[in-house]
């Protein structure tokens, strides 16, 4: 089981992804923009990909995702309020937010 949308492009709400316990991986490869993200309660949620987010207009939530070890939102520059954070038993989390320019960065676990 895992999530792919690799046709959407936008979306003008929040995008919310939670309380899945059977899903390893989140893959939305087109996704350029979104009212919001929030990718939380997830217990085997392995990977995350947002290859081409830039703009998110609200907040970016990923968090209580205990098996997460990889995020690639390697285009997002507009991220309104950016909240990463786990468990403190998670595992190291390699979270790729080079681009990020705008918006407050909160890191927590």
């Amino acid at each position: 089981i895992s999530i792919s949308a690799p046709l959407l492009q936008s979306a003008s709400t929040e995008i919310a992804i939670e309380e899945n316990n059977l899903l390893p991986k989140v893959d939305l490869p087109s996704l350029s923009e979104a009212g919001g993200v929030q990718i939380v309660f997830n217990e085997n949620l392995k990977k995350i990909s947002l290859p081409r987010l830039t703009t998110i207009n609200g907040g970016f939530s990923v968090d209580s995702n205990p098996k997460l070890t990889k995020l690639c939102a390697s285009k997002l520059v507009n991220g309104g309020s950016v909240c990463i954070g786990n468990d403190l038993n998670q595992p190291f989390l390699d979270a790729d937010l080079s681009e990020l320019v705008t918006g407050s960065l909160l890191n927590f676990g």
